[in-house]
């Protein structure tokens, strides 16, 4: 039925694993961890989009106007819990393919849960052995403070790193005022944390 998928996060194509087609969608998938979730997807035939949000997203040749026009697009991903049922995922997205003229889908693929209080993490930050954190989406960052309310100023202070701007506004907005974008790449996060953490290493 659809002539583009796109999967916003690894947890959307992790949800539709079990999909198959006889002939495999186009599906467009954010960074390296959903691009290698959906490329296990029997029904998508992926593609890797180097972005870190809609924006860049929208950027690519893929999705302007003329490759668009008039296409079925569903757009898969999750919501979170505070979220009206009539909501879709990636709201400005689909916004934006839409006036370009394409037929899109909001695909609920999961619902997203808030994040419960974590007295493990709380005494880790308590005691300063706590060094860095990441947070790959500015909710994720508002989730963190969320669950160690008691330490939430002492995590604003630690070194948060992130991929996107968007999502560094979005942590500072939250309190955070250490906040350092770095690559998405798993492997490229952890030497970008390495060398901040351990400079003359």
């Amino acid at each position: 039925f659809y002539d583009l998928a796109i999967f916003v996060s690894e947890e959307a194509a992790y949800r539709c694993r079990k999909l198959t087609s006889e002939s495999p969608i186009l599906s467009l998938a954010i960074g390296d961890a959903t691009f290698a979730a959906v490329e296990k997807i029997p029904a998508c035939a992926a593609i890797r989009a180097d972005a870190g949000d809609s924006d860049a997203l929208l950027q690519l040749s893929h999705l302007q106007e003329n490759k668009v026009r008039g296409k079925r697009i569903a757009v898969v991903g999750g919501i979170a819990p505070d979220k009206k049922e009539d909501q879709e995922p990636s709201q400005k997205l689909c916004a934006a393919l839409r006036t370009r003229g394409a037929e899109v889908f909001g695909a609920i693929a999961y619902h997203r849960m808030s994040a419960p209080p974590n007295d493990e993490i709380a005494a880790m930050l308590a005691d300063n052995t706590l060094r860095a954190a990441v947070a790959y989406s500015g909710e994720t960052a508002t989730n963190m403070l969320a669950m160690v309310a008691s330490q939430s100023a002492r995590l604003q202070r630690l070194p948060l790193f992130v991929i996107h701007p968007n999502i560094a506004a979005a942590a500072q907005k939250a309190g955070y005022c250490n906040v350092h974008i770095a690559p998405s790449a798993p492997d490229k996060m952890a030497q970008h944390i390495a060398a901040h953490l351990h400079p003359c290493n």
